[in-house]
């Protein structure tokens, strides 16, 4: 079946080595670059697994492994600026009851390198470091990549992983205006930024909780605190002055003094930011791109997770998103070369270009949706105007509207995530709201 299909996996971050597991699922051959020389980066935080990734994560054989590393949240308790608590929420039982499974918290290094070891050692071969992409040269029937060590890689698709400063981005609106001068492309810059985000690590110590979570929400700013095994995770989110859709890089100055302007800010009922952020690691700092690129697919290349589509970390939908594409763009290729493999016939590129339209619209409403979705509620948490001011701090808290949001907003979505075609889930669970996808 993959005699005659290779793919070029470009990021070797959770999206990347997600893709590899589901194409191996699949039978289709593959290859992975990571331009970092280590496939576990340690300066990155926690992310979330809602139900329908871990249904697709059961489906691949890896439930049980990171059952044994993850944590969950069973109440996040939400402040007011000057420390007053107004809201208790409970995500974990919330989720259970909705789909029969709660809400997983990772230490994202930690995931990496489960994701990374749960691959076979032939598979683990295939994954390669210290390759960074420079130029992807489209041909006729094939795509080249090549690196910056002079390495080249030649397949039948180039799959971009690598983020929101997608490198592969960069090179398929090169190549679609090489094609065609006047072709519908992608901006240069596709993702505007309203907020920004610093985050770190801490140690957990005695007056911390685990699997607790508190908020803070407030005019211009808002913090997120999460408690797990042995480490918290703390995210501060800070308004722009005005969106920008430029590169910043920052530096530890430029954290060291947002932290010191916010040192006030409530992380706990205990806790300011000053009190974190002098025992902190790992610490990092990125404006919050948001919004989804004109086209997912040009040519032989296409785009998945925050490649595509750009999401704020307020709700951790982002990388629950991604894996959807994955599953979309997987199940999608699957069909078109077991249909040319069948016919003993070579996958042509018009035959690649119609399998990559079905995926951007297989994903696109659904990705949309999700943008749309984490979107309100970063304004939400930042007290955007009096309306939302007024809906998170008097109505959200009184008789169960807290509920009511979570089920209509993460439920909803939740109960929408697809599976691999290839394979069965070997563990179902089911709640309250149905699974459109069996």
């Amino acid at each position: 079946m993959s005699e005659h299909f290779r793919c070029i996996i470009v990021g070797g971050g959770p999206m990347g080595l997600i893709t590899a597991h589901a194409l191996t699922a699949a039978g289709m051959d593959w290859v992975l670059l990571e331009r970092e020389d280590d496939i576990v980066v340690q300066d990155t935080p926690c992310v979330v697994m809602y139900p329908d990734t871990l249904r697709v994560m059961d489906q691949l054989g890896l439930v049980d492994r990171l059952f044994r590393i993850k944590t969950t949240v069973d109440r996040t308790q939400t402040l007011t600026h000057d420390g007053a608590s107004y809201n208790t929420t409970y995500p974990h039982d919330w989720s259970m009851e909705n789909h029969g499974r709660g809400n997983w918290y990772f230490h994202q290094p930690q995931l990496v390198s489960v994701l990374y070891e749960a691959l076979s050692e032939s598979d683990r071969a295939r994954v390669k470091t210290c390759k960074e992409v420079t130029d992807i040269e489209a041909e006729s029937e094939t795509i080249i990549v090549h690196c910056s060590d002079g390495t080249v890689e030649e397949g039948s698709l180039v799959i971009g992983a690598d983020g929101g400063h997608s490198i592969v981005r960069d090179m398929m609106r090169i190549n679609a205006l090489a094609e065609d001068p006047k072709a519908a492309v992608n901006a240069t810059l596709p993702f505007a930024a309203s907020y920004r985000v610093l985050w770190g690590t801490i140690p957990m110590a005695e007056n911390m909780k685990s699997n607790e979570a508190w908020e803070c929400h407030g005019k211009g700013y808002s913090s997120q605190m999460f408690f797990g095994r042995g480490r918290g995770w703390f995210f501060v989110y800070e308004k722009l002055k005005k969106p920008t859709r430029g590169l910043r890089n920052y530096t530890e100055k430029d954290m060291y003094s947002c932290a010191a302007r916010l040192a006030n800010l409530p992380m706990t009922n205990k806790l300011r930011l000053r009190d974190v952020y002098a025992v902190s690691h790992g610490c990092g700092m990125a404006d919050l791109g948001e919004g989804l690129v004109r086209r997912f697919a040009w040519g032989r290349t296409v785009l998945i997770g925050e490649a595509g589509n750009k999401q704020t970390s307020h709700l951790g939908l982002g990388l629950n998103s991604g894996v959807q594409d994955i599953v979309a763009l997987t199940n999608t290729l699957s069909k078109l070369v077991q249909h040319h493999g069948e016919r003993h016939e070579l996958v042509e590129t018009e035959a690649i270009h119609l399998a990559l339209r079905k995926y951007d619209a297989i994903r696109r409403g659904d990705a949309l949706h999700g943008s749309r979705t984490s979107a309100r509620a970063a304004r939400l948490h930042s007290w955007n105007g009096r309306a939302l001011r007024l809906y998170d701090r008097y109505f959200l808290p009184a008789g169960g509207s807290s509920k009511k949001n979570y089920d209509g907003t993460i439920g909803a979505i939740v109960s929408h995530g697809m599976l691999l075609d290839s394979l069965p889930e070997t563990d179902p669970q089911h709640g309250r709201m149905p699974w459109l996808h069996l």
